[in-house]
């Protein structure tokens, strides 16, 4: 229940804590872990209730000279306690409203459930999904674009087996291909490839199956050249590479 105090604050801990132990209890607890001050200040005011732990590790960032702004002693906090038989860890990126991208901390004797020996260890685990939209927030991700050479169009019909195997001629060879996502009439595809600056679209109909050959539509000057298809590949290579 700590670790809602920032979102439901003290009165709503209090009141959910005291289902199970006083109300004067909770209180004196919650003072307990909010104190404030620097974080030897926090350490040292906890008396008996502070860990010889964390003062050694706050003594420890202090000779590794990490600023006091970039670490904060929150004794509230509360994570894992099935497991964690030590300090506890959370990190957040200033100024992004995400979350912690972060978080870990030490056990004792976990490893001992999945192997006869005994070690101490400490583990952390990265929220990735929160890391990259804090760098999309903070505009530290490169704009890549990543825009297909060719574009397959797509029939209703018995087409696909050969369009499938075209395309991976087309991947095979380094020619970066895409297939439209779905059935549709061949201006709305064109205008897709167009939107998404392909260069080649190739149209592989009944019509071009039946001679075994494509047509591949220029987009830029919208000009049309109907080629066998074995010389597909031979043919893009000319323009793509």
């Amino acid at each position: 229940m700590l670790d809602k105090l920032d979102k439901i604050g003290k009165s709503a801990v209090i009141k959910e804590m005291s289902s199970f132990i006083s109300k004067e209890d909770a209180s004196a607890l919650l003072q307990i872990v909010t104190v404030e001050g620097t974080n030897v200040e926090k350490a040292e005011k906890l008396g008996k209730f502070g860990s010889q732990e964390i003062k050694d590790f706050l003594a420890i960032c202090q000779d590794f000279s990490i600023p006091e702004k970039n670490l904060s002693f929150d004794p509230s906090l509360a994570r894992g306690l099935d497991y964690y038989t030590g300090i506890i860890f959370e990190v957040y990126i200033p100024d992004v409203a995400i979350g912690a991208v972060c978080a870990g901390g030490r056990y004792a004797d976990l490893c001992s459930l999945f192997c006869e020996k005994k070690f101490s260890g400490v583990g952390v685990a990265f929220g990735f999904d929160r890391i990259v939209l804090a760098m999309e927030e903070l505009k530290l991700l490169a704009e890549v674009r990543l825009n297909s050479q060719v574009m397959m169009t797509n029939f209703d019909g018995g087409e696909r087996k050969k369009m499938l195997e075209l395309a991976t001629r087309l991947q095979s060879a380094g020619i970066n291909t895409e297939i439209y996502f779905e059935t549709a009439k061949l201006g709305k595809q064109f205008k897709y490839a167009d939107k998404k600056e392909i260069p080649f679209v190739v149209i592989c109909g009944p019509e071009e199956i039946a001679r075994q050959e494509v047509t591949i539509k220029v987009m830029k000057t919208g000009k049309q050249k109907t080629i066998p298809q074995s010389q597909l590949v031979e043919y893009l290579n000319g323009f793509t590479s």
